[in-house]
């Protein structure tokens, strides 16, 4: 796959859940459209996850508002699972979303409105009024994405070039605990497959081109106590809840930053490396929390060079990874509020 430096225009949508690594993950996409002009973000839409979707939204109004950014579209998203399951979450970002970070003193006049089309009627729109094809980052789980695949499934192979998740779990370190654990909500699965498993059912069997980056590559990276002092406290807080979870269950030497990992693959996949391609089925079983063994959410993988499904496992340059967070970072937050 070529570095975004060989391609004229790279259309992004963002469908985020809206947790504080989604909100890092928008700052930095900001930041990227700013720094080079052939990377155009088409809209923003909102689903459930992190916090429920009234809260999602709400969020995405005020780091939007806080970022400068009032012309980008905004979708509100579905509430609830594909298939219409309760809804589970573990407050890894507190019941809000943001650790309660609150990015402006007044929220009572936000510019940023949600557009009246829900989530996927909004892309669909998008997608017929692209002049090319669009690229999904798709940073929460994956309802939106499947509804969209069901009202229009050949408008999807005609206009996504990519599908870019960030989802599931193959072996994250640094130390498990226990031994062997996968998943960071449950010993098997990761937070985002966890909530809506049957969605990315629908996406893995669409045919779609879809690349997957998994718990393993945050925790290759953690934001440890030096890279932390590189960022605006305010941001760094909100991944303050998460950093506990983080710690106990992997040992990780700081929170792990998941959702921005998708858009550095997009821009820059020569900074990664063993991307391999697989069949892949998402457990469904009904959900457990209580039950670390509970495996709805579990990913099935089988090795398959032919797959439209590849999961990307490992960076290759974790500097240069670091320093495009960086570079991207400080360009979004630019005029913040």
């Amino acid at each position: 796959m070529k570095s975004s430096e060989n391609k004229e225009q790279i259309n992004i949508w963002i469908d985020a859940d809206m947790g504080g690594d989604d909100a890092w993950l928008i700052v930095m996409a900001v930041g990227a459209a700013r720094l080079d002009p052939r990377i155009k973000l088409h809209g923003l839409s909102t689903v459930f996850g992190n916090t429920d979707v009234e809260n999602a939204t709400n969020n995405a109004r005020m780091l939007l508002t806080y970022l400068g950014v009032n012309d980008l579209p905004l979708y509100k998203g579905v509430g609830k699972p594909y298939d219409g399951s309760a809804v589970f979450g573990d407050d890894a970002y507190g019941e809000e979303g943001f650790c309660g970070v609150h990015l402006l003193e007044d929220t009572s006049n936000m510019p940023v409105q949600p557009l009246a089309l829900g989530a996927h009627d909004g892309l669909a729109e998008a997608l017929k009024n692209l002049d090319g094809k669009m690229t999904i980052l798709s940073s929460g789980p994956a309802t939106n994405i499947a509804h969209l695949i069901d009202a229009y499934p050949e408008l999807i192979k005609e206009k996504v070039e990519r599908l870019i998740l960030m989802s599931g779990a193959v072996q994250p370190g640094p130390v498990p605990n226990p031994k062997g654990r996968v998943g960071n909500i449950t010993y098997w699965a990761e937070f985002n497959a966890f909530q809506d498993p049957a969605s990315l059912n629908v996406v893995f069997e669409s045919g779609i081109p879809t690349e997957v980056i998994p718990l393993d590559v945050a925790h290759m990276m953690p934001l440890n106590a030096q890279r932390k002092a590189e960022f605006p406290e305010k941001f760094v807080q909100m991944t303050s809840f998460v950093e506990t979870l983080d710690r106990e269950k992997f040992g990780a030497d700081g929170p792990t930053i998941h959702d921005p990992n998708i858009l550095i693959w997009a821009l820059c996949p020569e900074l990664f490396s063993d991307v391999v391609g697989y069949d892949a089925c998402v457990d469904v079983s009904a959900a457990d929390m209580a039950d670390e063994e509970n495996r709805r959410g579990w990913y099935r993988l089988n090795k398959n060079t032919q797959s439209a499904v590849k999961i990307i496992e490992s960076i290759a340059a974790e500097d240069a990874v670091f320093a495009k967070w960086r570079e991207l970072f400080d360009a979004g937050i630019v005029g913040a509020k």
